[in-house]
């Protein structure tokens, strides 16, 4: 027999107020994803960003803290089944953006989701760039925070998020020279 929690209001509201609109269908969906996460954040294994068991000593990083991603140049992306053509951070907020749209998200419920700046329709100041697919402007950012937002909206998405890169020998990387890898896929 399945055990029968019972939750106070309180907590069943605040559980409600986590869930996300066509991913979690019942309470237990929304409890299982923040198992999930509170597990991706807190696993024991090479998320640290210690040098993961392969051949080709890429660092395998959380995903939830990946470090300084400064001068970290991205040498392969992929996003659900798409792998990104010519990827660059700015390229990966762009196409995770680009997907929200093509899944039927208007301007304002993405504004609500998303981490990133965005604007309707064509805007090129203050660092903006127009996404014409989209008929919404996104404002540029570093890699730390490009990152942070794609994972943020992937997971909003339910898809799958694999970058693969390597630091520049620059000083301020945090790892000169060496590759890195961040991923995450749901459940």
């Amino acid at each position: 027999m399945k055990p029968v929690v019972r939750l106070p209001e309180s907590t069943y509201k605040k559980l409600e107020s986590l869930a996300k609109p066509f991913v979690d269908k019942t309470p237990v969906d929304v409890i299982e994803r923040l198992i999930d996460e509170y597990e991706a954040r807190h696993r024991p294994s090479s998320s640290n960003g210690h040098l993961a068991d392969n051949s080709e000593n890429v660092r395998i990083l959380n995903p939830e803290a990946p470090g300084n991603l400064t001068h970290a140049k991205v040498l392969h992306a992929c996003i659900g089944d798409t792998d990104i053509n010519r990827p660059n951070w700015i390229k990966l907020v762009n196409a995770t953006h680009e997907l929200a749209m093509q899944r039927g998200y208007s301007v304002e419920s993405l504004a609500r989701i998303t981490l990133s700046h965005i604007r309707e329709g064509e805007y090129t100041g203050d660092g903006f760039k127009y996404l014409p697919e989209a008929n919404i402007s996104v404002q540029g950012m570093q890699a730390d925070k490009a990152w942070r937002d794609v994972l943020h909206l992937a997971k909003y998405l339910g898809v799958a998020i694999d970058v693969m890169f390597e630091w520049r020998n620059k000083e301020g990387a945090a790892h000169p020279g060496e590759k890195g890898r961040v991923s995450w896929a749901p459940a």
